[in-house]
């Protein structure tokens, strides 16, 4: 995982632990986050010691986010955006007016870069 790929808010697991982290600061040296579970933090991480959240029922769960829908699969994050559980993986679907796409994604901290780049807004997740 690059730290280039990364933003302050984002959800992700250090090497070797089960704890979720968020980031709280990026810089040329690497990572600082909060140890989320433990509410405590502001441990220093190079960027090879990060590893993505994956995407998976559980892990949406996790995350407060709820299946909405049975078949298709389907998890609303709000009125315009939804993930779909389909063959190959989940997918973010926008869909508002006359616009409508889908994309794969595959990491927790995608899906926030993602939702914000198109709402301007952070992904609102419970934890």
């Amino acid at each position: 995982m690059k730290t280039t790929e990364l933003r302050i808010g984002n959800y992700i697991k250090v090497i070797g632990s089960d704890n979720i982290q968020q980031i709280d600061s990026i810089s040329t040296y690497g990572v600082s986050a909060w140890d989320v579970p433990k509410m405590n933090g502001n441990w220093n991480y190079d960027e090879v010691n990060l590893e993505p959240i994956p995407i998976t029922d559980k892990t949406l769960n996790i995350f407060g986010i709820y299946r909405r829908v049975r078949m298709p699969v389907i998890y609303e994050l709000d009125t315009y955006f939804r993930l779909e559980k389909r063959t190959g993986g989940f997918f973010f679907n926008y869909g508002a007016d006359d616009v409508d796409f889908m994309v794969r994604v595959e990491y927790i901290h995608r899906l926030q870069n993602l939702y914000f780049a198109i709402n301007g807004e952070e992904l609102k997740i419970k934890l």
